[in-house]
């Protein structure tokens, strides 16, 4: 959201005011469906449940008429991982064309496509291999590009600030 957001929102105020409200309510969102599932499932369960919060939808029954809940949250977990991909597609696709100083965004477009499919099917080839990744190389895989990166870019742009600077004296 970061690397899209900013750049789609011309008042700092109204930015700042819309991401802070969004992650409030996300959050309070993700507390709301822990709380449930750890009232509703036990502690237990929801800590080894691969999907926690399908198992309580499946279990919620209201009457004789409200029933399948899950197909609605499975209906919400599509729409969600939908469009959370195109989210992270298009942050991927303008970001690497503003790095490679590109005019048009467009014509990465499909070599990306084609390469996130096929590192798709390279790297989560089954479920037990994706556990077995998330404990074992997940850590040191997002801090790598969730900090290290990311504070090398802003170090960089930081000298290159100091850099310009200094030449315009």
């Amino acid at each position: 959201m970061l690397s899209v957001f900013p750049a789609h929102v011309a008042e700092p105020d109204q930015r700042n005011r819309a991401f802070f409200t969004g992650s409030l309510i996300g959050g309070g969102i993700m507390i709301i469906i822990l709380l449930l599932g750890i009232l509703v499932l036990g502690n237990t369960y929801t800590r080894i449940a691969l999907y926690p919060s399908y198992e309580l939808a499946r279990r919620i029954e209201v009457a004789d008429f409200l029933k399948n809940i899950e197909v609605i949250m499975a209906i919400m977990w599509f729409l969600s991982l939908y469009f959370k991909t195109s989210l992270y597609y298009y942050a991927t696709v303008s970001g690497l064309a503003q790095i490679l100083e590109l005019k048009n965004y467009r014509i990465l477009t499909l070599p990306l496509g084609v390469i996130a499919v096929t590192f798709s099917l390279i790297v989560y080839p089954s479920i037990p291999y994706e556990q077995t990744w998330d404990r074992d190389t997940w850590i040191p895989y997002s801090l790598l590009f969730g900090l290290f990166y990311p504070l090398g870019l802003l170090i960089v742009g930081k000298i290159r600030v100091k850099h310009s600077a200094s030449l315009s004296k």
